[in-house]
């Protein structure tokens, strides 16, 4: 049975910009991932999905401490991506932002305290 998923994007510079856009996705899977990431981690691998990039619809990553400096690299090898509030992908093609098939992540925390991530994926079974 299909999960139905809202996501919700807001991007406002006054008098400037305005961008207001609602999706409703529907999902056959939802995998969501608690990660306590220790102070000094290097590299510690968070699995995220088991299918293959064409199936995820959105991917969402929330540092919930809220601290940094807290990267992030896909386990192809892709760039080092600084964390410290929320990273949403979504749509098509946007898995490819972290890489061909992304299956894990790999998490650093220099931040000089433990934190807490949070990485929901919606994906098609």
């Amino acid at each position: 049975m299909p999960i139905t998923v809202d996501l919700y994007t807001r991007v406002i510079v006054a008098g400037q910009i305005a961008i207001d856009r609602q999706a409703n996705l529907q999902v056959e899977a939802i995998d969501d991932v608690s990660l306590d990431v220790p102070d000094g981690a290097v590299d510690q691998r968070v699995d995220v999905q088991p299918a293959p990039a064409t199936d995820i619809q959105f991917i969402a990553i929330h540092n919930t401490t809220g601290v940094g400096p807290v990267s992030y690299t896909s386990s192809v090898g892709g760039p080092v991506i600084p964390l410290v509030d929320v990273h949403l992908y979504s749509g098509p093609g946007m898995a490819a932002l972290l890489g061909v098939n992304p299956t894990a992540l790999y998490v650093t925390n220099a931040s000089g305290q433990p934190v807490t991530l949070r990485i929901v994926v919606g994906r098609s079974a």
